[in-house]
């Protein structure tokens, strides 16, 4: 009986890591980040700030590395940029992954990144919205 009472308190104790959500603020006493830890490493939701408190970059972390989809906005709220970080094992950090998109401040996509297996296409758009020019990369 001792023994499982011993064994049902320590299988908590290692089964489950220590997870809190850290809160950084800029000078002016706006929230400069909110980013969830597990066991002191990056694990979760994320969220970085402008010094004015509108929303820089939202995005997500597994075991330290950006996965999943990553936004990023201009000061004034405007989508600046979003696409998908695929998450690997080896490595330090995630890649790029899928379509990425950039726009300007007005809102018009300026410009497109199509990233497969490492390879990438980019497309790049004039203010009418017309391709102005593609290519590949690595």
């Amino acid at each position: 009986m001792k023994k499982l009472l011993l064994i049902l308190f320590i299988i908590p104790l290692i089964g489950f890591g220590k997870s809190e959500t850290k809160i950084e603020y800029w000078d002016n006493g706006q929230v400069l980040s909110q980013i969830h830890y597990l066991d002191g490493i990056r694990d979760g939701s994320c969220r970085y700030f402008y010094k004015n408190g509108n929303l820089m970059s939202e995005g997500f972390y597994k075991k330290g590395k950006m996965i999943g989809v990553w936004m990023s906005y201009f000061q004034d709220g405007q989508i600046n940029s979003h696409g998908s970080y695929k998450y690997t094992e080896s490595g330090s950090y995630s890649r790029k992954d899928g379509t990425w998109k950039y726009y300007n401040e007005n809102g018009q996509l300026t410009r497109e990144s199509i990233i497969i297996d490492g390879v990438e296409e980019l497309k790049f758009y004039d203010r009418d919205g017309k391709l102005l020019l593609m290519g590949e990369g690595c």
